[in-house]
């Protein structure tokens, strides 16, 4: 199921974002593999560019456009 997924995003040529995970789960998308990162941190993978690792973040007082 998860292998049909992961090559149809990389078919796509979209780009995704791989959170903290297991390393054991093997390569996920383009080669690269989930590792071990602080809280809020994740992989950047974008067809044909190095991958990047970014910081997130939660803003709990935004207000999504349309929700009031």
């Amino acid at each position: 199921m998860y292998e049909a997924f992961f090559t149809s995003l990389r078919d796509s040529g979209s780009a995704a974002l791989i959170l903290s995970g297991d390393r054991a789960e093997g390569t996920l998308i383009n080669g690269v593999r989930a590792r071990t990162l602080p809280p809020g941190r994740a992989q950047l993978i974008q067809p044909g560019r190095p991958v990047q690792v970014l910081q997130l973040f939660l803003n709990d007082g935004a207000v999504l456009a349309g929700t009031g």
